[in-house]
């Protein structure tokens, strides 16, 4: 006897024949819609990112917090205390941090901290005795004048770790 070396598909019956061709049909179709979803996904997500650049709100730096009245006590407050070590531009001078742009409820919580003695580092004990005689309306006016000003734009700096 001689053994055949074709596969049982090829010299099986024709109905052998058509089950292959449907499984590899079933298979394709399979991979094709699987694709088509991709793609669809893939253009909705285009159209997505489209549509929010088209309406996306404009990035705002600083915005004034509060009244005109606030902002011109805040800035008597802040030329009567604190511009000979943050600067007249809120930049900071030397290892003195920078205030510009800072956003008003960290100004605000930092002030407070430094007020109450929860805020302890290394310029803790500087910052202390100019805070601890503040009003709660001096924190509010001071604070909404920080918060309305603009850092520099040549020297943007992060203060997120203690140097």
């Amino acid at each position: 006897m001689t053994t055949s070396t074709k596969s049982s598909a090829q010299t099986g019956s024709p109905q052998r024949r058509r089950n292959s061709a449907e499984r590899r049909y079933r298979a394709r179709s399979k991979l094709r819609r699987r694709f088509a979803g991709l793609l669809a996904l893939g253009i909705a997500l285009v159209g997505v990112g489209f549509l929010y650049a088209a309406f996306a709100p404009e990035p705002q730096t600083a915005q004034a917090q509060g009244t005109p009245a606030q902002l011109r006590l805040g800035e008597q407050v802040y030329n009567n205390t604190c511009i000979a070590c943050h600067g007249a531009n809120l930049e900071g001078i030397g290892p003195v941090p920078a205030l510009a742009g800072r956003s008003p409820s960290y100004m605000g919580r930092q002030l407070f901290d430094f007020q109450t003695g929860a805020r302890r580092g290394l310029w803790s004990d500087l910052m202390k005795p100019i805070v601890a005689k503040m009003t709660a309306e001096d924190l509010v006016n001071i604070t909404a004048y920080i918060a309305s000003k603009n850092p520099p734009a040549a020297d943007v700096r992060q203060t997120a770790r203690a140097n």
